[in-house]
């Protein structure tokens, strides 16, 4: 999240009627106290600051409509030996009334600029973390979701020594009842985790192909990247929900989406449809809001904001 996009966020989470805000990269004069106090100047809408971790370029903010500790952060230090690398995971635990706990690991892992030996070495440490942590909370009802800097075909994602995922509901789940009985394998015995975002790659049916885009002869250090890879894809997809098998029956698909439109500050909470702010991006690779009036697409005007470098996600569970 860049400065200046406070009211840009609001609005996405009051269009949305979000219940877990989940922010990375939060800018270092960013006020936890005064953003939660605009958000909660909206009618009919309570929110709890749950988390405000100042941590280098990785300031967390988690927000709720839920007060501790149905949602928390959990301390991992009190679990696991945590490296210095391993920060780039922050659990939450989910305690619903009549629900069994939930788990919810908030990512921001290392660039992909990095070499890739050194992201899978990342990698493996994670999921070992991670394995570690669901063993002393005492199940697997877990739910990471955030910036993976990773495509859901790259290496890291789909090793099983890493995090092993895959695109098929079906087959996290079938793979989860065979891990029950057989232990004939370090990979059969390691949980799939599902990744539904498979389904969001490519602009068929939408404008953005992706969460993050980037031109890399207009940055060295992507362009030695490109060089390094052979290849470069312009639009990635590294923001999503990863759930291990005893959520995947709570996902609801249909509500799974990259969001390309906020509503207009100033018709909130009317939601009006005559005019929104589209996501769009100028030459220079700035993402920018476009109010577009639809009954006169001549009259559309630019507003010029840059709010962050990657696109949001919202999804949901019903339980």
């Amino acid at each position: 999240m860049k400065k200046n996009s406070s009211v840009q966020l609001i609005n996405l989470i009051k269009q949305h009627e979000i219940d877990i805000v989940l922010l990375c990269e939060m800018p270092d004069n960013f006020s936890p106290n005064i953003f939660l106090e605009q958000l909660n100047s909206l009618p009919n809408v309570t929110y709890y600051q749950n988390t405000w971790i100042a941590n280098r370029s990785r300031n967390v903010l988690a927000i709720s409509k839920f007060t501790s500790p149905e949602f928390e952060f959990v301390d991992k230090s009190k679990f696991i030996n945590t490296k210095e690398w391993l920060d780039q995971l922050s659990y939450f635990q989910l305690n619903l009334p009549h629900q069994l706990p939930i788990t919810i690991g908030l990512a921001h892992l290392l660039s992909k600029i990095k070499p890739q030996a050194e992201l899978l070495t990342n990698a493996q440490e994670l999921a070992k973390d991670i394995e570690r942590f669901e063993k002393q909370v005492g199940h697997k009802r877990t739910l990471l979701v955030g910036d993976f800097n990773a495509n859901p075909f790259d290496d890291i994602m789909l090793r099983y020594d890493a995090f092993k995922t895959t695109m098929e509901a079906t087959v996290a789940l079938s793979h989860f009842a065979k891990t029950q009985t057989t232990s004939s394998s370090d990979y059969n015995t390691r949980t799939y985790f599902y990744n539904p975002s498979w389904s969001l790659l490519g602009d068929l049916h939408k404008k953005a192909a992706g969460t993050y885009y980037y031109k890399p002869w207009e940055n060295a250090d992507l362009e030695e990247h490109v060089k390094n890879n052979g290849y470069c894809l312009h639009w990635n997809l590294f923001d999503y929900p990863l759930l291990r098998p005893d959520l995947i029956p709570s996902f609801e698909k249909e509500h799974f989406m990259i969001v390309e439109q906020v509503l207009r500050p100033d018709l909130i909470p009317f939601f009006e449809k005559e005019h929104f702010m589209i996501v769009e991006q100028d030459n220079n690779n700035n993402y920018f809001l476009t109010e577009e009036n639809k009954n006169n697409p001549q009259q559309s005007t630019s507003i010029v904001l840059e709010y962050s470098d990657h696109l949001p996600i919202v999804f949901s569970l019903k339980f």
